[in-house]
C-alpha cells in the first residue's frame, strides 16, 4: 500500500454457531467469494462464553461492516427448549443489531443474521418459508456475464 491509497479498515463477522465444519467453511466463503484474506475478517464467536460481548466491548469504527453468519440455533425455538448456548448467542445478536440498526452500520446478514436484524427492526418472523440446507450449483447467464457485478464471478 502506499502512502496515496486508504488503509482499509476489516469486517467484523459476528459468528453465531458454534465452532466446526460449517463455521469454518462459511468463513472460507467468505474469503473466497469476497476476495478477503485473514487480516481482512475479525471472527468474533458469539456462542464461546469467554468471548467479548459484543456491545460492550467491540469499537465498531474500526471496521469496514459486519457480517451476522447462520446458526443451527433459530429465534422461533420455545424458550424453555434453548440451551444456554442459544441463549447467549440471541442475547448477544439481539444487542448488536440494535446498535447496527440504531447507527445505520453498513451490515451483512446471512440466514439467522438477516433474522436477527429484522427482529432489532421490529419485524415479525414468519415460519412455514424455510429451505433445506443445501450447495445448489449457480451458472451465470449472458446476461449475467455481461453485468459489471456479476460478470467478475467463476
Amino acid at each position: 500500500m502506499n502512502a496515496s491509497q486508504p488503509a482499509h479498515r476489516p469486517f467484523l463477522v459476528a459468528v453465531c454457531r458454534p465452532d466446526g465444519i460449517l463455521a469454518r467453511d462459511e468463513l472460507a466463503s467468505m474469503k473466497a467469494i469476497g476476495g478477503l484474506d485473514d487480516p481482512d475478517l475479525h471472527a468474533l464467536p458469539l456462542v464461546d462464553e469467554a468471548s467479548p460481548h459484543p456491545v460492550s466491548d467491540i469499537d465498531l469504527d474500526q471496521y469496514s461492516g459486519v457480517i451476522i453468519t447462520g446458526s443451527p440455533f433459530g429465534f422461533e425455538h420455545p424458550h424453555e427448549k434453548k440451551t444456554d448456548e442459544h441463549l447467549r448467542v440471541e442475547e448477544r445478536i439481539d444487542a448488536l443489531a440494535a446498535v447496527l440498526l440504531k447507527r445505520d452500520f453498513p451490515t451483512f446478514g446471512i440466514c439467522f443474521g438477516i433474522q436477527s436484524l429484522a427482529r432489532a427492526s421490529g419485524a415479525p418472523l414468519v415460519q412455514g418459508f424455510s429451505e433445506d440446507l443445501q450447495a445448489p450449483e449457480i451458472t451465470l447467464t449472458e446476461a449475467g456475464r455481461v453485468d459489471p457485478l456479476t460478470g467478475a464471478l467463476p
